[in-house]
């Protein structure tokens, strides 16, 4: 999780976005789970939240965005997306 975390922060910083929020939901871990659903709030241009997603996809653990929402603010736009990744087997 904690790799997650940095790789995701990573990203975002590399892309120009700001990390408003990332959090687990830890409610999507279940007996049988593969997967671990985090939540994520940024800040930023629509162009670098395009940049974030294709960082995203490089990374080898995400498995699937579930979840794209965008608001346009007044100095900004906000993004939040749900992500599922992977859990170590």
């Amino acid at each position: 999780m904690a790799k997650f975390q940095d790789s995701f922060r990573l990203e975002a910083k590399r892309s120009g976005l700001m990390v408003v929020a990332l959090a687990p939901d830890t409610k999507s871990i279940t007996g049988n789970s593969q997967y671990l659903i985090y939540s994520a709030t940024m800040k930023g241009d629509f162009t670098d939240f395009r940049k974030m997603l294709v960082g995203l996809g490089a990374l080898p653990y995400v498995d699937q965005i579930q979840e794209i929402g965008i608001r346009q603010g007044s100095d900004s736009m906000e993004f939040k997306i749900k992500i599922a990744v992977a859990l170590a087997n």
